[in-house]
């Protein structure tokens, strides 16, 4: 949780002269929320085909990248969602086992949880 709000990954553009990629780095790494950075888009300049050009290899190297970048943060994102469906999935039988119930019949309860389709 980041002021209120569930941040699973930070994705960054690396700028060397900004270097915003290094502070965030130490400060969301105290908060354990991975940052994986791509490297800037290229720069605007000739005509727009050069630009459309430079533009579409530049996409391709961060679609390429394995480690970080793109690639790693799709699939961080991706086993961050199958445990979050996990944790679900056992919520309404944690729920029975561990919240008391002080105006109800516990014979009542007593049957195990439905199974909840997840589709």
């Amino acid at each position: 949780m980041l002021r209120g709000y569930s941040v699973s990954a930070v994705l960054c553009l690396h700028q060397s002269y900004y270097q915003n990629h290094e502070f965030l780095s130490s400060y969301f790494s105290d908060r354990g929320i991975p940052l994986y950075t791509i490297n800037a888009p290229p720069e605007k300049y000739g005509t727009v085909e050069e630009d459309r050009i430079r533009l579409g290899k530049w996409y391709d190297e961060v679609e390429a990248t394995n480690e970080g970048g793109v690639a790693g943060t799709v699939d961080y994102l991706e086993r961050e969602h199958e445990d979050r469906i996990k944790h679900l999935d056992g919520m309404a039988e944690r729920t029975l086992d561990n919240v008391w119930w002080p105006f109800t019949q516990h014979g009542l309860v007593s049957l195990p949880p439905r199974s909840f389709d997840s589709s």
